[in-house]
Order: structure tokens, then sequence, then C-alpha cells
């Protein structure tokens, strides 16, 4: 099951386009840009931590994130493939594939997340 291509700088972020920074970045200059990020990963509605702070733990440390919510956020690992035992009924199966393939879809969806939101502080920060 692939997940469609999604923009999601376009879809979802407050800050499509982040403030450029010119130069050595300075402590406001960074200090903006981690705002406008924080933004950002908040705006992309996930079902992680009771959804209420979308993606914000790609952008805090988890000190930072305590601050937001007593539930730590967990980045999703990949299932692994679906094994399922012999002799399991065909409900509990149906079961076991449909959470596997949700499991799945949140690390497919937070690796997409992650990589937009690097990108967008690549494309916004001079190389030297």
């Amino acid at each position: 099951m692939l997940l469609p291509s999604v923009d999601y700088a376009t879809a979802y972020f407050e800050f499509p386009t982040l403030d450029k920074i010119h130069g050595e970045p300075t402590y406001v200059t960074l200090t903006k840009l981690k705002k406008q990020l924080k933004a950002n990963a908040i705006a992309v509605v996930s079902d992680l931590v009771g959804g209420h702070f979308g993606h914000l733990g790609l952008v805090l440390s988890p000190v930072e994130y305590a601050l937001f919510s007593n539930i730590p956020y967990v980045r999703p690992a990949h299932p692994g493939a679906l094994i399922t035992p012999h002799g399991t009924a065909h409900h509990q199966a149906v079961r076991l594939r449909e959470e596997n393939q949700e499991s799945i879809r949140l690390f497919r969806e937070t690796i997409q997340v992650e990589k937009a939101l690097i990108k967008q502080i690549v494309a916004r920060i001079d190389p030297e």
C-alpha cells in the first residue's frame, strides 16, 4: 500500500516557504525559523499522541515536547512484514492486516513530513 505523494508544504504547512536566512545564522534568525517549523509540524494532523500537536515531535527535543504534552512523541517504527500465525481466524487475520497497514501508513507519513521540513530548511539557509 503506497501513500499518494503529498506536497505537505503546499497542502498543510502554515509557512509553505520559510524566511530566507542570508549569511551566518543568528540566534534571532534561527529562533524565527524554529517557530515557523513548529507551526508547519503542528499543521499536519496526525493520530500520534492523541493528534493534538500534529508532528511537533519532529521539530522539538523530548524535553521541549514534554512542555506541550504529558504523552511523549514516539516516532512510529516500521512494523515489518505481517506474519499471520497458522490457524488465525479470518476476522482476526483481517484485523491484523488492517493494523499493520495503518502502522505502515503512519510510519511513511512521518518520514514524508520530516523530509518536507528538512527540504524547507535546506532551501532557506545559505549553503556556506
